[in-house]
């Protein structure tokens, strides 16, 4: 059975991708399954409150935003 997803989780999905968290552990915290942490991933990429980057890309954009 499909339960929406509330503000609160998407924050916490996000904080804990932002940590490095694996999936498993996230949808085990969250009383998710792991597929449903995957697409909701997908879908706030898609809604564009999660962005991607490689770690070199990401500590330049640090780098830059610091100066």
């Amino acid at each position: 059975m499909f339960v929406p997803w509330s503000a609160d989780e998407e924050e916490h999905l996000i904080e804990s991708l932002e940590i490095n968290c694996d999936i498993v552990s996230i949808a085990g915290i969250l009383n998710r399954s792991p597929s449903s942490v995957g697409l909701k991933i997908i879908h706030l990429y898609q809604k564009g409150r999660l962005v991607v980057m490689s770690e070199p890309t990401y500590e330049a954009w640090e780098h830059r935003r610091s100066q």
